[in-house]
């Protein structure tokens, strides 16, 4: 094999041609793709190729020299030392929850985006960077997202097989997601809020819409324990909406505690909201049957318990994994 050569691997079989090198030349137009593919600059299995052949593993995309050059030129910039990887695979670890040879679950801190610079999607590229897989194609990232200052659990997909499946998942509500969060008010009863909502990119908020112009959502509401004109309540995401619980809670008079973006009247303190349960439904194919609760960060659990007690803390808890369990059994949480 000469050093033009790259092998197709796991994480790069089942895709079109034209589709893995977009991922190796992001810089790339596509019409120079196509171009350089038409002239035979990149080849599969040392032949002339078509941009929508699917590769299989162990088919060679050969590049021509300044392409190979060119990849190799930028393919480190990519990447971080083994050194570096080393140290940041320790700064995660007591973060991660669960790790297998297709998805990596994280415990998200409050205050850490999950993409952009100085991100969780960089510490985990970086906590993989040291690994041997030489896909071309595929790179591990967020199967879904948190705001900013929600914490909870976020899985992120390490393999091609894993980032299919857990699309498909989100994509037909085989996921049951549960939070526990704070709200300004007393909400006495447990309670469905359900609203369309539309995202306003102007403002970056989501908002009440009409039927033909947003998003269905539906949200389950168990409150737990009310004090100090607040309320401690788990919540069930029965569909998933962008800024979902946010902005039924403000929608509803109840807007998380220091959510301002949302209508809080408290003007200092970030907003407290966590993803306490994540499970799958029994027929997922990789997943199936797993469930995945992730604790409070040490100052939200600080902070929860001073305005309630320590008990209801541990009943939100408790709560978040018999929800996750009785839907887990009947395949539904509705």
């Amino acid at each position: 094999m000469s050093q033009n050569d790259f092998p197709i691997t796991d994480n790069d079989e089942g895709r079109r041609v034209d589709r893995i090198v977009r991922k190796m030349f992001p810089s790339f137009p596509l019409s120079m793709i196509y171009r350089l593919i038409r002239k035979g600059s990149i080849t599969l299995n040392h032949h002339k190729t078509k941009p929508g052949k699917i590769a299989a593993k162990g088919d060679i995309l050969t590049l021509d020299q300044s392409l190979a050059d060119k990849y190799r030129d930028e393919k480190p910039r990519k990447c971080i030392s083994e050194n570096t990887g080393e140290r940041l695979k320790e700064e995660l670890r007591p973060l991660i929850l669960f790790e297998d040879n297709h998805i990596l679950v994280i415990n998200k801190p409050p205050g850490l985006l999950v993409h952009g610079p100085d991100s969780l999607e960089q510490r985990v590229s970086a906590y993989f960077a040291s690994e041997t897989d030489t896909s071309l194609s595929f790179t591990p990232g967020p199967a879904h997202r948190l705001d900013r200052n929600t914490s909870g659990v976020i899985l992120f997909s390490k393999s091609i097989r894993g980032a299919r499946s857990l699309s498909e998942a989100f994509h037909n509500g085989r996921i049951i997601k549960v939070y526990i969060g704070c709200f300004e008010g007393i909400i006495e009863n447990e309670i469905y809020w359900e609203d369309i909502l539309a995202r306003d990119s102007r403002n970056m908020t989501t908002k009440a819409g009409i039927h033909d112009r947003g998003k269905k959502a539906v949200t389950r509401i168990i409150p737990v324990k009310a004090a100090g004109e607040k309320t401690l309540a788990v919540c069930v995401l029965l569909t998933g909406v962008t800024h979902q619980i946010r902005s039924q809670a403000a929608i509803h008079g109840h807007p998380l505690f220091c959510d301002r973006k949302y209508g809080s009247r408290e003007r200092t303190g970030r907003y407290i909201l966590h993803a306490a349960g994540l499970s799958f439904f029994p027929e997922h194919p990789l997943f199936g049957g797993r469930l995945f609760t992730a604790s409070l960060p040490g100052q939200t659990a600080a902070r929860l318990t001073l305005i309630f007690g320590t008990s209801p803390l541990a009943s939100a808890a408790g709560l978040v994994g018999t929800i996750c369990q009785n839907c887990m059994k009947k395949g539904s949480c509705q």
